[in-house]
């Protein structure tokens, strides 16, 4: 139970706050902006989605370290990112907020020591969900969105691998 409390919280911290911004670039030490911290693991021509189409980020090749890193750095730098398809692997977990009225769902990633987690966002065409807590992998195209006021990112137009 404790661990799912944890797991909730994390996801539900990462949802509400959304993709970083210039504003939060420039809010790092020194007031520089944050430099990318991971290279993609392996050129964009060599991996395939499911679908067919080429990965540009395919989280699921890289170490629990280098995974944890990429999803910050799509979070702080999400530009970076826009329109690159990306696949990722991990639990899947759902939540209802209700000053929107929808529910969020996001795959979450441990890092190494299972400490900390990170997470993204998915919107899968169908609505066909998985229920939580069960591992996934999601590829789609990574996109940003405003809502309330905050810009959040998330895979958009995602297919489902269970």
């Amino acid at each position: 139970m404790k661990r799912r409390t944890i797991a909730c919280a994390a996801a539900l911290a990462l949802i509400l706050t959304g993709c970083g911004s210039e504003k939060v670039a420039k809010n790092a030490p020194g007031g520089n902006a944050v430099p990318r911290l991971v290279q993609d693991a392996a050129p964009a021509s060599s991996v395939v989605s499911a679908a067919g189409g080429e990965i540009d980020v395919d989280l699921t090749q890289m170490s629990a370290t280098m995974v944890y890193a990429e999803v910050f750095q799509m979070t702080v730098d999400p530009q970076s990112y826009v329109g690159k398809t990306v696949r990722m692997q991990g639990q899947s977990f759902s939540m209802y907020y209700e000053q929107t009225a929808q529910t969020y769902h996001s795959v979450i990633i441990a890092d190494a020591t299972a400490c900390c987690q990170q997470g993204l966002e998915y919107l899968l065409p169908d609505g066909a969900y998985p229920p939580d807590e069960r591992e996934i992998a999601v590829t789609g195209v990574f996109e940003t969105y405003e809502e309330l006021g905050e810009t959040y990112c998330r895979l958009g137009n995602a297919a489902l691998e269970t």
